[in-house]
């Protein structure tokens, strides 16, 4: 299933990429119908939700349309071949340990990588990422060449057991944007499954290019990750190391003329402004800072 807001260019590609293999549910997280929406969906299930919703909402709506025995979450900026699903579904079926499969995402591209703790934090503050490899907390290589273990998966493409995803119930709502993956992996873990990777497997992402319109990634991504990790005093030792890591990449890039490339500061801002508002009500609520939202 797939999650679109105004995604109708990116979402026809990602459909005439499965090629009329696996029955599709569209959820459309659009204020109103999207009429181009609904006519690259036709052939397909379409629910229109009326409200932008967020992304783990949305999937858990378009879940419960679903009978099947696994669950595909697929970003419309995905370009999918049949024969990755076809691993996917392979690599959950060799492993009745494991709740979740994800391939690797591109060039670059973040598919996974370990729970942000203290000691993954500070191998992120301290040593490169392709050492780290799938040990970093936001991991773009790896080593591997068979299947393995990790503490998360990127929700951009992610097959999941369905017994697994109804008994944790499903992607946390309040969560609207980034980081729905990361706490699915950590609620899968915690029921004793474990979630994969499989690095043989490849699907090309764009990444935030799902939908039609922008959106402020930046500080919507910093503010949800603060949101997921949570304000005690541990959480927030964890979120400082990880910004000393962002700093130091963000510091690389600017000298190699990447302007842009991290987000360091939007992160670090949100940081100071968690710990000097101490009420966890003045949080603001999850919701999309612009007109559109890629999930």
């Amino acid at each position: 299933m797939t999650v679109s807001y105004w995604s109708s260019v990116q979402l026809a590609g990602m459909l005439d990429g499965l090629a009329g293999r696996y029955p599709v549910t569209v959820v459309d997280n659009a204020e109103r119908v999207d009429p181009d929406t609904r006519r690259v969906c036709a052939g397909h299930r379409y629910i229109a939700i009326g409200r932008n919703a967020g992304f783990g909402y949305a999937c858990n709506v378009g879940a419960r349309e679903s009978a099947s025995a696994y669950l595909l979450f697929l970003n419309p900026d995905c370009r999918a071949d049949p024969s990755t699903i076809d691993g996917l579904v392979s690599a959950l079926e060799e492993r009745p340990d494991a709740a979740a499969c994800a391939p690797r995402l591109g060039r670059r591209q973040i598919y996974g990588g370990a729970t942000p703790g203290l000691l993954p934090a500070l191998g992120y503050l301290l040593l490169p990422d392709s050492l780290l490899g799938s040990r970093c907390v936001w991991a773009t290589a790896t080593r591997a060449r068979a299947p393995i273990a990790v503490g998360w998966a990127s929700g951009a493409c992610l097959l999941v057991r369905r017994a697994a995803f109804d008994a944790i119930g499903g992607f946390r709502p309040d969560l609207f944007l980034y980081n729905e993956d990361l706490d699915l992996s950590d609620r899968l873990r915690a029921n004793g499954w474990r979630v994969l990777i499989d690095p043989r497997l490849l699907v090309n992402h764009a990444g935030a290019q799902s939908s039609a319109a922008t959106v402020d990634t930046a500080n919507l991504w910093s503010r949800s990750t603060h949101r997921y990790l949570g304000r005690s005093w541990r959480s927030t030792v964890v979120a400082a190391i990880l910004a000393g890591g962002m700093w130091r990449r963000h510091l690389v890039a600017l000298a190699r003329g990447r302007r842009g490339a991290t987000f360091a500061p939007q992160f670090t801002a949100q940081l100071v402004r968690r710990r000097t508002t101490t009420d966890p009500a003045d949080d603001p609520p999850e919701s999309c800072p612009s007109t559109a939202c890629d999930g």
